[in-house]
C-alpha cells in the first residue's frame, strides 16, 4: 500500500502490486514534475530488477530534449537515468496514533513533562525518585525530547497518579486536554485520549535569583535557591539578612522569571574562617548576623 497526497491535506492510500504500472505511475509522479521543470521530456521508463530483501525499487528512465537551435532542423538528445526508491513500512495515521509508544501497546493517557532550562538536574532527580518509588511500573513507554519527557500510560488513573506524584515533589503548572479518537454513536461510547502538560518551574537548587518587582514575594537583592521540593526555598544573600521564604508554584507563575545565574555557572569556594560582623538594618537599629 502506498500513500500519496491529494488536493487537500488528507492522506489517501492506494493498493499496488510490486513492479506494476500503477506503482510506476506513483513513483514517476514527482519525477515527471522535476523533469518538466528542467525542460526535458520523459521518453520511456522500465523496472530494474532488485533483490526482494533489499527493500529498494529502481526505475530506469530515458529523458529526451530537442535542441532546435542547431542547424539542419536541430537534434534530439537522450540520456538514461536510474531512480531508486526506498520502501519504508509504516502504519496508517489512526494506527500510528494508537501505538505511538513504540512498544505496540495502545495508550490512553500521556504526561508531557517539561522544564525549559539548559540542564536536566531537576528532571534527572525526579526520574530517580520515580524509579525508587516504582511510579513508572505502569508506564508503557518513555520518549525523550529536548525540553523533557513524554510518558505513556494505558489508563487515565495511572497518568493522574503520576501527575499527583510530580506535583508533590516539585512546583509545577498543569494543563489537561482531551482528543477524540473514535466514537460509537449506537452505544454512545467515545474513545478519548488524555494529555496532561506538566511544566516544572525553571529553578534548581543553588540557582542565583533576582525576583521581579511584580512578584508576590517581596525579597529584594540577590536570592539563593537552597532547596526545591513542592515549594522553592529561598534565602536572601545580598543584603545578607539570611531571610528565608518559601515560594509556591502559584507565586512563581503569577510573575514567571528565569534564574539570574544557574548553579553550573557559579564558582565554588572553600570557607576558611568565620567572623561576626555588625550590619545596619535601617532606622538606626543595629543587629548582629552570623555569616
Amino acid at each position: 500500500r502506498t500513500k500519496h497526497s491529494g488536493k487537500g491535506s488528507r492522506e489517501t492510500w492506494a493498493e499496488c502490486e510490486l513492479e506494476s504500472r500503477e506503482l510506476m505511475a506513483l513513483c514517476l509522479r514527482t519525477a515527471e514534475t522535476r523533469i518538466a521543470k528542467a525542460g526535458l521530456e520523459l521518453g520511456n521508463a522500465e523496472w530494474v530488477w532488485t533483490e526482494p530483501h533489499s527493500r529498494r525499487l529502481k526505475v530506469r528512465c530515458i529523458v529526451t530534449k530537442h535542441m532546435s537551435e542547431l542547424p539542419n532542423g536541430g537534434v534530439t538528445l537522450q540520456a538514461a537515468k536510474t531512480l531508486t526508491y526506498k520502501i519504508e513500512t509504516r502504519q496508517c495515521t489512526d494506527c500510528a496514533a494508537e501505538n505511538s509508544t513504540g512498544g505496540g501497546e495502545p495508550w490512553r493517557a500521556v504526561v508531557q513533562l517539561r522544564q525549559h532550562v539548559d540542564h536536566k538536574r531537576t528532571l534527572l532527580a525526579l526520574e530517580q525518585k520515580s524509579l525508587d518509588r516504582k511510579m513508572l511500573d505502569a508506564c508503557l513507554g518513555i520518549q525523550q525530547l529536548k525540553d523533557g519527557l513524554d510518558l505513556y500510560f494505558s489508563h487515565e488513573s495511572e497518568a493522574a497518579k503520576f501527575v499527583e506524584f510530580v506535583r508533590g515533589e516539585v512546583p509545577v503548572r498543569i494543563k489537561h486536554s482531551s482528543k477524540l479518537v473514535s466514537m460509537d454513536k449506537k452505544s454512545n461510547k467515545a474513545h478519548m485520549k488524555k494529555t496532561s502538560m506538566v511544566e516544572v518551574v525553571p529553578i534548581c537548587k543553588d540557582d542565583l535569583l533576582v525576583l521581579p518587582k511584580r512578584s508576590p514575594i517581596k525579597l529584594p537583592g540577590l536570592v539563593l535557591a537552597v532547596k526545591v521540593s513542592s515549594t522553592v526555598h529561598l534565602v536572601q544573600v545580598h543584603p545578607p539578612t539570611m531571610r528565608r521564604v518559601e515560594m509556591t508554584a502559584d507565586n512563581f507563575w503569577r510573575a514567571p522569571f528565569s534564574p539570574f545565574m544557574s548553579a553550573p555557572r557559579l564558582t565554588k569556594f572553600t570557607l576558611l574562617d568565620i567572623e561576626k560582623r555588625s550590619y545596619h538594618h535601617g532606622g538606626g537599629d543595629w543587629r548582629n548576623y552570623p555569616l
